[in-house]
């Protein structure tokens, strides 16, 4: 065989992978929008694609958030929680004197912050905290620390800090990722793929992190790391690891 029929061969599946991943892309965007999916395109991602039956990828479900996470009566639709052992110090300083009962004096926000999330520098909390006052955002006078607006966001209730999608820092709702991500491995016991994680992350609504393929695969390296998840035999799925069973991760 010539050397220009083999590239003319490997171009033909190469463009022929790319329509595949477009085709998937697209229902993504049918699916966020709660529009129908073309018969069409549904019977060619489902039926003409051999990854499809070859992998035995399983159907996306509709699935509910965590039962634990229940936004406060004022959230709105793009609402998000982050653990406060993810937040920074932008975002725990205002959830923190928004939230309280009481007028809190600067040593007390400080060692609130430091102890809702101990990874944070002192010193990083004070100076994050002269940054919000040049912003007006907020009020340091006669030694007590308040908000300049009366703005709703953020709130904290428990551990978690809620706020819309947008108040948030892209590291803080990476982490909310990661958390709907471990959520959905807990659905599957059997294991997911990122292909497969990627479409069931964008069919959960309560999710308001952006999830993509790069995002995800970044977040299982992560997830891996920390030992929280592992490969399933010589498969591409990955599932939770289980301590009570005595697993250990499947190194890569």
């Amino acid at each position: 065989m010539s050397l220009d029929k083999l590239q003319a061969e490997a171009d033909a599946v190469q463009s022929l992978l790319h329509l595949y991943e477009l085709a998937r892309t697209t229902k993504q965007l049918y699916d966020r929008a709660g529009l129908s999916i073309p018969d069409r395109l549904q019977k060619f991602i489902t039926s003409d694609n051999p990854d499809e039956r070859s992998n035995g990828r399983s159907s996306v479900r509709k699935i509910p958030p965590p039962p634990d996470r229940k936004p406060p009566e004022m959230a709105d639709d793009d609402w998000l929680w982050v653990n406060v052992r993810h937040c920074t110090p932008s975002t725990l300083i205002p959830a923190l004197i928004r939230s309280s009962p009481e007028i809190l004096s600067g040593q007390q926000v400080l060692d609130r912050v430091q102890e809702l999330n101990p990874l944070l520098n002192r010193g990083s909390i004070y100076n994050t905290a002269n940054r919000l006052v040049s912003e007006g955002i907020l009020d340091r006078s006669d030694r007590e620390w308040k908000l300049a607006s009366n703005d709703k966001e953020p709130v904290l209730q428990g551990n978690l800090v809620w706020a819309s999608e947008k108040f948030f820092q892209v590291q803080e709702k990476a982490s909310q990722r990661r958390e709907a991500i471990l959520y959905l491995l807990a659905q599957y016991e059997t294991g997911l793929m990122v292909v497969q994680l990627v479409e069931q992350l964008n069919n959960c609504s309560w999710l308001k992190a952006p999830a993509n393929k790069d995002l995800v695969k970044q977040d299982m390296k992560k997830l891996f790391v920390e030992g929280k998840i592992r490969k399933v035999g010589n498969t591409q799925k990955w599932a939770l690891v289980q301590p009570d069973k005595g697993e250990n991760r499947n190194e890569e």
